[in-house]
């Protein structure tokens, strides 16, 4: 097949904004006036950013893991960020209820690719390829094929006797009606393109959908059980005998916690909540592992309660009670990259996406130029806007950038 490159039409977004309101209603107690702001403002982003159509692929892919009754994790990556992918239940993790941010997926301030993958048991992505072709008849499926890379685990396919193998969980999506300029190859039952440089051109088709080992194990431990109150989606996050378990066995066949490290982190750390989970997971990185250790020696000291972030001997005496609040709320260490972006928001006055902006900024440390005229901004925020005092201001700073 010949594919030229053309520019993407305009589609209505009506369909995708009644989809969205349709989940919100079904999982929200109600539809206040917040909720439908943020609701707008989001699906106004995703129609500036011509991702109508990929929303609209979006929502059929979702619609055959549903029915097929697919296991799927929670959400990934920044995606979780989102309302409307709530509302699609692309991510099943309320952005609202955890402070999670829109501009930390799309981010009007930086031009990048947007990109959503969702996880499904081993084995399923097949069986979806194959249902996408049949429901979206004016668009193409294809997998992604790569040069050899001496992986024994990835599906080998030959073209014109050359040696390719499946990627892992790209899928692209294109629509017959427009013209794009790329080699691909039919093959039995599936549409394959082969990877070239000009893939960038196709980002907003790409569709990654990865399959995991412990999504199978959750869907045959539950088809045993039968229970519907002990379907994954169902279970307590606030089960203490779980964390016990945790605590005394490690995370034996849990995704990400299943190592000897982890399994010590665990025993230390003692967590009594999803939270804490989370907090660990975050923190166990190779970059991350100093603030790991701060966070256990803040847990043993006796100091420890819920005065303890007005105490003029702790280190949380900031005149700003958010400041205090947040490093409490994290056992003393920013862990979240939200609450990085909620604290600027809130003291120095940035918007969501300046404040994603220059958290970025600081994280690749890069651009000096820039990162040093984001620092006066940053200051002269504090200045105007916060309780901080001078003294503080730089110590505030400090603590953004470590």
């Amino acid at each position: 097949m010949s594919y030229k490159i053309k520019k993407i039409m305009k589609v209505d977004i009506q369909i995708v904004r009644e989809k969205v309101l349709s989940g919100l209603k079904s999982k929200l107690p109600s539809i206040n006036e917040s909720v439908l702001n943020r609701m707008n403002y989001e699906l106004k982003v995703i129609e500036d950013y011509n991702l109508v159509e990929y929303y609209l692929v979006y929502i059929e892919i979702i619609k055959i893991c549903n029915d097929k009754n697919f296991l799927r994790s929670p959400g990934r990556g920044f995606a979780a960020g989102s309302l409307v992918n709530y509302g699609l239940d692309i991510t099943k993790i309320n952005p609202l209820e955890n402070d999670l941010l829109f501009e930390r997926f799309i981010n009007t301030k930086i031009k990048e690719t947007v990109n959503i993958a969702i996880d499904i048991p081993q084995g399923k992505r097949y069986d979806l390829i194959l249902e996408l072709n049949n429901v979206l008849k004016s668009f193409d499926v294809f997998q992604l094929l790569i040069p050899s890379l001496k992986k024994n685990d990835y599906e080998k396919v030959y073209v014109n006797n050359e040696e390719y193998y499946v990627h892992p969980c790209a899928t692209y999506v294109l629509n017959k009606n427009l013209d794009y300029d790329f080699e691909t190859f039919h093959i039995g039952k599936f549409h394959y393109l082969i990877f070239n440089d000009n893939l960038e051109n196709l980002a907003s088709n790409n569709y990654d959908v990865l399959e995991l080992d412990y999504l199978s194990m959750l869907e045959q431990t539950y088809d045993l059980i039968g229970d519907e109150k002990l379907h994954p989606y169902s279970l307590p996050l606030n089960d203490l005998k779980t964390f016990e378990k945790l605590e005394e066995e490690g995370g034996v066949g849990v995704f990400q916690f299943d190592n000897i490290s982890m399994k010590k982190i665990l025993h230390k750390f003692r967590p009594v909540s999803n939270l804490d989970l989370a907090i660990i997971n975050a923190v166990f990185t190779p970059r991350g592992l100093d603030n790991l250790y701060e966070i256990l020696e803040y847990k043993r000291d006796k100091a420890f309660d819920s005065i303890f972030c007005i105490q003029k001997e702790s280190p949380f005496n900031f005149e700003q009670r958010e400041i205090n609040e947040t490093l409490q709320k994290n056992y003393g260490v920013l862990v979240f990259q939200e609450d990085i972006d909620i604290l600027m928001h809130k003291i120095v006055g940035f918007d969501m996406n300046t404040a994603e902006y220059f958290r970025r900024l600081l994280f690749k440390n890069e651009n000096k130029e820039e990162i040093e005229k984001m620092r006066r901004l940053f200051k002269i925020g504090c200045e105007k806007k916060s309780d901080l005092s001078k003294q503080e201001i730089p110590e505030f700073i400090k603590l953004i950038e470590s």
